[in-house]
């Protein structure tokens, strides 16, 4: 990212650079945050805004999710600018071009889950279903207790008309998390009630408990 880039980011979205710079080190505990001013305003619009939001937003996920992984990996120092690419891809809604950034990112770091998910999401939405098929079901191989896994995995069966193994897909990411309703609706606008939903759990947990 280039010095001018990384300005405009900084100019455009203050607060939450202020909130991050507060609470960066306080994780969970709020008699740790560190209050920072805001500060002056500056120069820009809702043009400028606009432009760097998409750029913002992949960073903050970065930040977040991959940036100690890529930090304590062998592949650090080429792992992290892919990542970003990616990202960046992705928000503007470049599906082929994030899916292309996100499989070279994997090369250099296969063991990530929910990069595998990101991976399958790009694929899915650039219309290759097969491919994101596959990145889902690499993200449940290293992660088989991710809910949302399995749920990403029952939609590319859907798209696919694997409707039988969909229900199951979303049946498992119910077991593994039931709090979300979103696989409690896809199996609802497939024909299911929820009183055949429920009995289904039920039966579920009842086998897993004979194993």
């Amino acid at each position: 990212m280039s010095p001018a880039t990384r300005e405009a980011i900084l100019a455009d979205h203050r607060l939450d650079q202020r909130l991050w710079e507060s609470w960066y080190a306080a994780g969970f505990d709020p008699a740790g945050v560190d209050p920072r001013p805001l500060g002056p305003g500056g120069s820009g619009g809702f043009a400028a805004y606009e432009t760097v939001r998409p750029i913002f937003a992949g960073i903050c996920r970065y930040r977040r999710d991959w940036a100690p992984r890529v930090r304590a990996g062998p592949a650090g120092n080429t792992g992290g600018p892919k990542i970003l690419r990616a990202e960046r891809a992705q928000e503007a809604r470049k599906w082929e071009l994030a899916a292309r950034y996100y499989r070279e990112a994997l090369a250099d770091m296969p063991d990530m889950p929910g990069m595998w998910v990101q991976y399958g999401h790009a694929a899915k939405e650039s219309g290759n279903v097969a491919a994101a098929e596959a990145a889902y079901r690499k993200a449940v191989d290293l992660d088989p207790a991710s809910a949302d896994a399995h749920l990403q995995l029952g939609h590319a069966l859907k798209i696919q008309g694997r409707i039988g193994e969909a229900v199951d897909a979303y049946f498992q990411s119910m077991a593994l998390d039931p709090a979300p309703r979103h696989a409690r609706d896809e199996l609802i606008a497939l024909g299911w009630t929820p009183e055949i939903i429920e009995r289904r759990q039920l039966e579920g947990k009842m086998q897993a408990r004979l194993k």
